[in-house]
């Protein structure tokens, strides 16, 4: 028997909302908790979040090497790793909370 169109595209879509509502549900936990959750690297890219915000928060909008974090040892693991999007989290750090910032 064949499926309308119509059907299997439904059917996407509750699978997606069914996957968001789960997922703001596991993250409303740990927002409410006030706790960061942790991985496996998560410091390591906590670490650069935050050097970036220091760096915004001085004027310097491009960050080449972590000079307060990673034991202040000059880090280029900028040049590396892609921190387009880590900017993003960088700067709402601006508007909420520490905590609160990493799971907006």
């Amino acid at each position: 028997m064949k499926q309308s169109k119509y059907v299997k595209q439904w059917r996407v879509f509750y699978c997606l909302i069914i996957f968001l509502l789960l997922s703001f549900a596991d993250l409303y936990i740990y927002f409410k908790m006030n706790t960061v959750l942790l991985g496996t690297d998560t410091l390591f890219h906590y670490s650069r979040v935050q050097e970036i915000y220091e760096n915004l928060k001085h004027g310097a909008f491009f960050t080449w090497i972590s000079t307060r974090y990673f034991q202040q040892t000059g880090v280029g693991s900028y040049l590396f790793y892609p921190d387009i999007f880590l900017y993003f989290w960088a700067l709402l750090k601006f508007i909420f909370p520490p905590v609160q910032a990493f799971y907006v």
